[in-house]
């Protein structure tokens, strides 16, 4: 989508929450596969953290053309994205790695964006240079 000022926005309104708070915790499974995070696979109640892994993804996917553990065999690319560690091609550069790793991290009490939410994200070095306003 494309906002009034001509920026453009990543949205999926088809399984959305309306006023989902940041302390909120959600237990749907929803989603497409490639994009689900470790916690949402878990089946367990998670929060907004997915959508950062989900981010991860996207931006995995935009660099490199596939999204990350991605498998035709839908088992397989959920097992792989609870257990199999993630490796990065070598053209990443280093910000665009440790902006992924962030993202990607399994453990969604240590992933980027925990702290602070998406200010947290937009500080990191490889959106350095990115006007935000």
């Amino acid at each position: 989508m494309i906002d009034l000022d001509g920026h453009v926005r990543i949205t999926d309104f088809g399984l959305s929450k309306d006023n989902f708070g940041g302390r909120e915790r959600a237990i749907s499974f929803c989603g497409s596969p490639e994009y689900m995070s470790p916690d949402m696979l878990a089946q367990e109640s998670h929060n907004r953290m997915v959508d950062f892994y989900s981010l991860g993804a996207l931006l995995f996917e935009m660099l490199t053309g596939l999204p990350p553990f991605y498998s035709n065999n839908r088992d397989e690319m959920y097992h792989n994205i609870v257990h199999k560690d993630m490796s990065y091609p070598r053209y990443l550069s280093d910000q665009a790695v440790s902006l992924l790793k962030g993202l990607l991290c399994k453990d969604p009490e240590r992933r980027l964006g925990k702290k602070e939410g998406f200010e947290e994200i937009k500080r990191h070095e490889f959106c350095k240079g990115i006007d935000w306003d």
